[in-house]
């Protein structure tokens, strides 16, 4: 699975994937034929906070209300809307 060295887009694009599409290290280190291991360092190198206590939560908006709720990335990757409370989920 050695494919040599990253070049700056490429590096780009994987901190890309990981922060703004919310792709889990694995589906973006086989989109990459690397190692999620591989991917970590990449993220690392670039001071980007991988553990899952820091990095896991996002301040997202209600799609209902647009007031700010705090989820986990595997919420959001995992839902279309993401609501505050039950209230705005039934009223959607």
């Amino acid at each position: 699975m050695k494919r040599g060295h990253l070049t700056d887009q490429e590096k780009a694009n994987i901190i890309t994937a990981y922060q703004t599409d919310l792709l889990p290290m694995t589906e973006i280190a086989r989109k990459y034929g690397m190692t999620r291991q591989g991917i970590y360092k990449v993220l690392r190198r670039a001071d980007i906070e991988t553990s899952k206590k820091l990095a896991g939560n996002l301040t997202v908006s209600c799609a209902l209300c647009g007031s700010q709720v705090t989820k986990h990335r595997k919420e959001i990757r995992q839902s279309k809307h993401i609501f505050c409370n039950k209230d705005c989920y039934y009223t959607w």
